[in-house]
């Protein structure tokens, strides 16, 4: 009876533990995510609501023939607005380099630069791209309860191989 008691205890203890780890570690993503939505919505608001930037940039775009025609604004009410954003506001990247570096602007955001924040900014992309993907499946007429949880599962076993392939640095299995 004591050696139940022990190791109920100390499951009960390693439980704990790993709820503590994973809220910091979804408090420290959180972070990261709001750090990389901060710049990408501030270059997007400077490009954008300015009537003569949003003019400069799409001549910019029509001069090299972009396959869209500006950016997207980001709505903070809508989470989802951000797959869209940040996956727009990459396919951009070189256009919005350009026009920062034409309007001498650049050096206000050295993270355009920064290769630690570019990853963390093409990491968020995907798995808010992602993210949006499993939505559009789950919407839709005639979905029972049982393929929600299949589609949520699904997802789930995803974003577990997703992890491992980034801790093994493997990503073979990763859309490119």
């Amino acid at each position: 009876m004591a050696n139940q008691w022990h190791a109920t205890q100390y499951f009960g203890h390693a439980t704990d533990h790993k709820v503590h780890y994973e809220a910091h570690y979804e408090r420290t993503i959180e972070q990261c995510l709001d750090n990389v939505m901060a710049v990408v919505t501030k270059i997007v608001n400077l490009i954008s609501s300015q009537a003569l930037n949003k003019r400069k940039f799409d001549a910019l775009l029509d001069e090299i023939n972009s396959a869209y025609n500006g950016l997207l604004m980001h709505n903070n009410v809508r989470w989802l607005s951000r797959g869209n954003v940040l996956q727009r506001f990459v396919d951009y990247l070189e256009e919005i380099r350009l026009f920062l570096q034409n309007e001498g602007k650049i050096e206000q955001y050295p993270q355009l630069l920064d290769v630690m924040w570019l990853s963390k900014l093409m990491f968020f992309t995907d798995i808010c791209q992602r993210v949006n993907e499993l939505n559009v499946k789950l919407q839709g007429t005639n979905k029972t309860i049982i393929v929600m949880i299949d589609l949520n599962r699904a997802f789930d076993a995803k974003l577990h191989v997703f992890r491992n392939d980034i801790i093994t640095r493997n990503y073979k299995f990763q859309q490119t």
